[in-house]
């Protein structure tokens, strides 16, 4: 079995949750704003559930597994 360890998604509940907050972090559009960071550009593609097991499967892949990001601070 091969599998990946270390991958980061983030489904549309969460992506929605930090859409709302009003204070770091929080998602204007697609722009991350944290705390004491620059602005970061995330790519929604990054996020989509069915292209990512596309991707899983074309890289050969059996599993993969994902977690948040936890310099998030969430």
């Amino acid at each position: 079995m091969r599998a990946d360890v270390h991958q980061h998604l983030w489904p549309t509940p969460f992506v929605e949750a930090l859409r709302e907050r009003a204070e770091p972090p929080r998602l204007v559009g697609w722009t991350l704003l944290l705390a004491g960071e620059p602005d970061y550009e995330v790519d929604p593609a990054d996020h989509d559930v069915a292209r990512r097991a596309e991707l899983v499967r074309a890289d050969g892949l059996d599993l993969a597994l994902v977690s948040l990001s936890s310099p998030l601070g969430v």
